[in-house]
C-alpha cells in the first residue's frame, strides 16, 4: 500500500484483483483525479460531471436515466443530439 505523510491522509492498496483508494485514512473510498483515462471497459451504476451540481446519467436495470440537479432536487436532465441512427 502507498499513503500520505500523515495517517489521516488518503492511500492506495493493491490487492491480487487491481486498486483500492481511500480517503482520509479510511476504508471510505476515495477519488481519482485524471485528464484523461484509457479504459477497456467502465462497470458503473452512474456517471455524473465534476461539480454536485452538474447532472448525471443512471444505468438501471430498464435502460438509461439522465438527470439534473433543479434547487436541491433530482429531475429529467436533457439529452442533446446531432443524428440518431437506428438498427
Amino acid at each position: 500500500w502507498v499513503q500520505g505523510r500523515s495517517t489521516d491522509d488518503g492511500w492506495i492498496s493493491f490487492p491480487k484483483d487491481g486498486l483500492n483508494v481511500y480517503r482520509d485514512g479510511s476504508r471510505s473510498w476515495g477519488n481519482v483525479a485524471a485528464e484523461k483515462a484509457d479504459l477497456n471497459g467502465v462497470s458503473t451504476k452512474w456517471v455524473q460531471g465534476k461539480d454536485d451540481r452538474d447532472g448525471w446519467i443512471d444505468f438501471s436495470y430498464y435502460g438509461v436515466n439522465v438527470f439534473r440537479h433543479d434547487e436541491g432536487t433530482k429531475r429529467w436532465g436533457v439529452i442533446g443530439v446531432n443524428r440518431i441512427d437506428h438498427h
